[in-house]
């Protein structure tokens, strides 16, 4: 009896910035993973990562905060451009990715996210998952989803600073 292999449902990370990015997340939460309970960890985590993550989403500019459906939203220009969902810390966040959704997706931590938005380039990451990248690379992942959502003015202003 021959048994048939499992396709995955995520798409494969193919470039080499994707695999580098897929191996830092990986290796930041085996990192996090590896200290033993009871020490103090000096580095932001992204398991308290909703107020780091949110100011930065709050400091692009002409970015506010909106709390539609009860949660908290980053907009410009009336349009949302992060969810960082409901509740401290947050347990997730869902940004529109263009270049990176292909390299998000590929982590066991982000899935499309749901309402449709998937087929848009949405993605939801799950903050508590041991394989969530590092505050860094959410960082990077927030300024895609404003530059994709931002008018152009906006993505030359920041790209100025």
């Amino acid at each position: 009896m021959v048994k048939a292999k499992r396709a995955s449902s995520a798409p494969k990370a193919t470039s080499a910035r994707a695999k580098t990015t897929v191996a830092t997340a990986k290796k930041s939460a085996s990192k996090r993973a590896a200290k033993p309970k009871g020490t103090a960890v000096v580095e932001t985590t992204t398991k308290t990562a909703k107020g780091p993550l949110l100011d930065y989403a709050l400091s692009l500019p002409e970015a506010y905060e909106d709390h539609p459906w009860g949660e908290s939203v980053a907009k410009v220009n009336k349009k949302v451009f992060a969810f960082f969902g409901v509740g401290s810390p947050a347990k997730s966040l869902s940004i529109k990715l263009g270049d990176n959704a292909d390299i998000a997706l590929a982590l066991p931590c982000a899935t499309p996210t749901g309402y449709g938005l998937g087929k848009s380039g949405w993605v939801s990451i799950d903050l508590l998952h041991k394989s969530c990248p590092p505050i860094e690379i959410l960082r990077e992942w927030i300024q895609e989803s404003f530059c994709n959502v931002a008018p152009k003015k906006l993505v030359k202003a920041l790209a100025a600073t």
